[in-house]
């Protein structure tokens, strides 16, 4: 399981993605108040660490991300529902930078303040180019298998 460069491929965006449980992924700034930053369960005010705006849809999605991520690289006997699981995980991790776009923009509405980009803004776009290289050593794999059974 562990020599397959897949599974290196799919560990990293495990790895990433769980990042992103602990480290915010955008931040605001105000004039008059405070800093907030967008974490996994919602916009915190940073001097308190309460949360102003829930993001429950974010956090399940996270959570979805990782564990699909997570039996992906299990299942390295069964390469087309592996494929398939992979194929799935990247489509979430679309729809999670969709709708860490939401949620910018409801901090910007809701809050008055101006987005700051942070450095684990890219975590998501980098977790999703460790899944499409793993999503092509599967499929590699799979053509292989299928040509060889074409031999027999």
């Amino acid at each position: 399981m562990i020599q397959r460069k897949q599974t290196i491929w799919l560990l990293l965006s495990l790895l990433a993605w769980a990042v992103l449980f602990y480290k915010p992924v955008f931040g605001f700034t105000a004039e008059n108040q405070g800093p907030w930053m967008l974490h996994a369960i919602g916009i915190k005010l940073m001097e308190t660490g309460t949360t102003v705006i829930p993001a429950i849809p974010l956090l399940i999605l996270y959570a979805l991300v990782d564990l699909l991520t997570l039996a992906s690289v299990f299942l390295y006997k069964y390469l087309a529902l592996q494929m398939r699981i992979t194929l799935y995980t990247m489509i979430l991790q679309i729809l999670t930078y969709a709708l860490i776009g939401f949620y910018v923009f409801v901090g910007i509405r809701q809050l008055d303040a101006d987005p700051k980009i942070l450095f684990f803004s890219i975590i998501p776009l980098i977790a999703f180019f460790f899944s499409l290289m793993a999503f092509r050593g599967i499929r590699t794999d799979f053509l292989l298998l299928k040509t060889f059974r074409r031999l027999r």
